[in-house]
């Protein structure tokens, strides 16, 4: 009879046992999302306090999205999110694959337009002018501007085209590749 009591005692959960490590576990998540939230602004990307600024000027986008949540997809734009290189690292690919002085006189428009295009897509969904469709089709004309030697010039349009959209003078579905470039797909005969 002991035998018995021992086995059903052992088989029984200890809740305090179970409470205490939801707890724990509990405690570990919350300190991980505080470490990321916190975690030092990088200093390759640009001045924190230009996105601060952005969100404390937006009132719709702040009742919509954290301060917190918005700095995170100002990162993710700069520094790349799954799997998706960002405009840090396309940046330096641009550079490497022009000529010195081009590359000098294309870096300060690149940085600001990085700047301008982030400040933007950061923002919800639901309010913001710039969204990933457009940033997708920029990176593939910028992708033919380098082919066809054309990367200043494409660099102004697309200035423009930012211009446009953020004062609501260019309809967001006008953003399209041909809008840059027009790629001929090959003709089989």
């Amino acid at each position: 009879m002991l035998e018995s009591v021992t086995v059903s005692r052992m088989r029984r959960p200890h809740w305090s046992l179970c409470f205490l490590l939801l707890c724990l576990l509990q405690s570990c998540a919350i300190a991980v999302r505080n470490s990321a939230e916190s975690e030092e602004w990088p200093p390759y990307l640009p001045g924190r306090e230009l996105f601060e600024r952005a969100w404390e000027q937006d009132a719709a986008n702040q009742r919509l999205q954290s301060e917190e949540e918005y700095l995170l997809w100002v990162r993710r734009f700069f520094e790349g999110f799954a799997g998706t290189p960002g405009w840090r690292e396309m940046s330096v690919e641009v550079a490497s694959r022009i000529d010195p002085a081009t590359a000098a006189e294309a870096a300060p428009l690149l940085a600001g337009l990085g700047v301008r295009i982030s400040r933007e897509w950061a923002k919800d969904n639901s309010v913001r002018r710039i969204d990933t469709r457009m940033v997708s089709v920029w990176r593939t004309a910028l992708a033919e501007a380098l082919w066809v030697n054309d990367l200043l010039p494409f660099l102004q349009r697309l200035e423009d085209d930012i211009s446009g959209l953020l004062a609501g003078t260019l309809a967001p579905e006008l953003i399209d590749v041909d809008r840059y470039y027009l790629i001929e797909e090959p003709e089989f005969e």
